[in-house]
């Protein structure tokens, strides 16, 4: 069994046990990276903190722990046991310690924004019933509140809200075009 070897100025926040992909093992968190290291052979997994752009869990599956990082890369572990509340108490008490901006550790809350879901649904419903646009309108007006909510509030549903404006915008669009037409 492998362990994970801490450099000098490191120091450990938190580490319990987690599965990356199909390996098992122990998931470290410091206050310079996280880190995978597999029971069985396997090599060490090292996010160094200055790649991470959040850290996500949602209550909807709150074993689930994603990193994303700035490059777009995406990780998932899945954190084993009662872990996964502990977890989420430690990224929410030391995100200052891990020397990450103050609002690139996000704790997603596990909600999905409502304006997100109704500008959705507005947009998607002026694709066929129009109202001389008024559902597209207010498609995009509802999607860009819900937008600036999750950023603001690090709630769920910002593919919700990109895709309810362009649809909207589109949709928009196509009924100036018909009515000008």
């Amino acid at each position: 069994m492998s362990k994970c070897v801490l450099e000098k100025d490191e120091s450990l926040i938190f580490k319990g046990k987690a599965n990356y992909g199909a390996y098992g093992g122990e998931l470290y968190l410091t206050n310079k990276s996280l880190r995978f290291v597999p029971f069985i052979v396997g090599n060490e997994l090292k996010i160094d903190r200055k790649e991470i752009e959040t850290i996500i869990t949602s209550s909807a599956s709150e074993r689930v722990l994603m990193v994303r990082l700035q490059n777009e890369k995406t990780y998932e572990f899945l954190v084993v046991g009662s872990d996964a509340i502990v977890w989420k108490s430690s990224l929410s008490n030391h995100g200052s310690e891990l020397s990450i901006k103050s609002d690139s550790v996000e704790i997603k809350n596990g909600k999905t924004n409502g304006f997100a879901i109704a500008g959705f649904i507005c947009s998607l419903v002026s694709l066929f019933l129009t109202f001389w646009g008024m559902t597209a309108v207010l498609g995009l007006v509802f999607s860009r509140i819900g937008y600036t909510q999750i950023k603001e509030r690090g709630e769920l549903g910002e593919k919700y809200s990109v895709a309810g404006m362009w649809i909207g915008f589109i949709s928009l669009i196509y009924t100036i075009i018909t009515i000008w037409i």
